[in-house]
């Protein structure tokens, strides 16, 4: 299977409006909802190929801990490590 970009090149259509409607629906196709890996107390991790770029583009946690509002000091500095 190719990359995305060359499943929507070889999309031919008569109009621009056909293409974007195809290529909008190809990227739903390929590229599908994202899959839960892991689901329990400790939280939910997703998975989505990237067929773009064939690289992981980001990764996001969370992460909930009674010990980030133990203190104020601890409560800065979870903020500061969270920044985006």
């Amino acid at each position: 299977m190719g990359s995305l970009d060359e499943i929507l090149s070889s999309v031919d259509a008569a109009s621009g409006k056909k293409i974007l409607m195809s290529a909008e629906i190809l990227r739903k196709h390929v590229l599908g909802d994202p899959q839960v890996l892991q689901d329990d107390q400790h939280g939910k991790n997703w998975f989505q190929q990237d067929f773009r770029f064939e690289t992981q583009s980001t990764s996001e946690f969370r992460i909930n801990t009674p010990q980030v509002y133990s203190s104020p000091r601890n409560a800065v500095l979870s903020q500061l490590y969270t920044m985006p």
